[in-house]
């Protein structure tokens, strides 16, 4: 019988998690961005045209007082712009600034040329992705 190396798998993206978030956190190091800071910039840089704070919260799994409070930091640092909602007067799209868009364009940078994955072929990263994927998808608690 094979070895069960899930406690193993589950060490090792810990260890992983550690290491990117290190390495974002020294990319914008110059601002001394949260965790989480990085992580709403990460969610809005793939987002053309921008998010409502609701939208965002959603994809943070989080509160939407706390995107306010993430926000309400960017904004100050310059990262983050609100606009009005070109459809709905009670919201507000969240945007990245001028200096958000070169911090993305630093992210892109890492993920392409220096990231755990950069090493990879795009064939050992789809599989990877095909893979991870499944595992994040197909069992969640409560959907066995």
């Amino acid at each position: 019988m094979a070895a069960d190396h899930t406690r193993e798998l589950i060490d090792q993206l810990f260890e992983l998690d550690s290491r990117v978030r290190r390495e974002l956190r020294a990319l914008c190091g110059d601002i001394e961005l949260t965790d989480a800071q990085i992580g709403v910039l990460w969610r809005l840089s793939s987002q053309e045209g921008g998010l409502t704070s609701r939208q965002l919260a959603d994809r943070l799994q989080c509160d939407p007082s706390t995107v306010t409070s993430l926000v309400d930091r960017l904004e100050r640092n310059g990262i983050v712009q609100r606009q009005a909602h070109p459809r709905d007067r009670r919201a507000k799209l969240l945007l990245l600034t001028p200096l958000g868009c070169r911090l993305h364009t630093r992210l892109e940078t890492y993920c392409r040329d220096e990231s755990p994955f950069a090493g990879l072929t795009a064939e050992q990263r789809g599989v990877l992705h095909r893979l991870l994927s499944h595992v994040q998808n197909d069992h969640e608690p409560g959907r066995r």
